[in-house]
């Protein structure tokens, strides 16, 4: 596991949170930070988002673009 994910983890669960919550809420704040390598199990499905204006098209970018 990351450094950062384990250092957010540890800093609830000294705060009171239980381990199980903390780990939860720790993923969430790693992946949201670091979109391109989150930290749960299935991570080859998310591979980032999609940057604003440029929609996922495929081929069809190219003919039809789209405008912010």
């Amino acid at each position: 596991m990351p450094r950062q994910y384990e250092a957010i983890r540890d800093r609830m669960v000294a705060k009171g949170k239980s381990y199980d919550d903390a780990q939860a809420s720790a993923a969430a704040i790693y992946n949201s930070r670091h979109p391109n390598s989150p930290v749960t199990g299935n991570s080859d499905k998310r591979k980032g988002k999609a940057k604003r204006g440029q929609a996922k098209l495929g081929s069809l970018g190219a003919r039809y673009p789209t405008f912010p």
